[in-house]
Parts: structure tokens; C-alpha cells; sequence
């Protein structure tokens, strides 16, 4: 191939991209906001102020969480903010990670003084252990 070659396909290559393709930047700043705007809605959801889909998504997140539902929120606008900052998309995944490990880990700390038979029993009658 001739260097006239090389810049032409280098040419049709940058019109491709140009067309109508979202940049992987342009995903990310999508995603970070997505995950703000979907935080603020589960914490009016949990004060009963984002309506009718609020008491679903407040009894689904504590079917789903218990108390880790509170700590939901503040994880996804900390993951909004990675998502912000120009960072490595494989560190990002780690973080990713990292926070969901976060979060079960401290679900699971809450946990640790109650016995499971214990909590077996309260989860079927639908109370909360004292």
C-alpha cells in the first residue's frame, strides 16, 4: 500500500467514526449521569417523594438490600464521578467491583451479631431484628 492509500483509508476511517457513532467519552458521561439521576430518585424513593414508581422502587431495593438500600445511592453518584473523570476503563471495572464488594461486605458486617435461624424466622414473618 502507497502512502496515498494509507491517508485515504485513514480519511474514510475518521467519516465513518464521524457519521453518527457515539465516542466511548460520550458513553461514559451518558453512564455517570445516568447513575446521579437514578441515585437521586432512589433517595427520594426512600422518603417517599418520587411518587408512585418510588414505593416500588423503595420495596424493591428493600426486598433486594434490607438496610444496604441507604448505602446504594451514595455509591452510584461515587461511580458517577469515576465515570466523570477520565480514567482507564479496565480501572473503572475495578472500581465497579470494588464498590459492589463494598457494599455486600458491609451487608454482611450488619449481619454478624444475629443468628441466621434467627433471622430466618423475622424474614418470614416480614419484621425487622431488633
Amino acid at each position: 500500500m502507497s502512502k496515498e492509500d494509507k491517508k485515504e483509508n485513514s480519511k474514510n476511517q475518521e467519516e465513518k467514526k464521524e457519521e453518527g457513532a457515539i465516542s466511548p467519552r460520550a458513553k461514559k458521561n451518558i453512564a455517570a449521569i445516568f447513575l446521579v439521576i437514578a441515585a437521586a430518585i432512589f433517595s427520594l424513593s426512600f422518603f417517599g417523594k418520587a411518587g408512585v414508581a418510588g414505593i416500588y422502587i423503595d420495596k424493591f431495593l428493600s426486598f433486594l438490600l434490607g438496610v444496604g438500600k441507604f448505602f446504594l445511592p451514595f455509591l452510584m453518584v461515587v461511580m458517577g464521578g469515576i465515570y466523570f473523570k477520565k480514567i482507564k476503563t479496565s480501572r473503572q471495572t475495578i472500581a465497579l467491583v470494588g464498590a459492589m464488594l463494598m457494599l455486600l461486605g458491609i451487608l454482611g458486617a450488619f449481619h454478624l451479631p444475629y443468628h441466621s435461624n434467627e433471622m430466618l424466622v423475622f424474614a418470614k414473618q416480614g419484621k425487622v431484628v431488633d
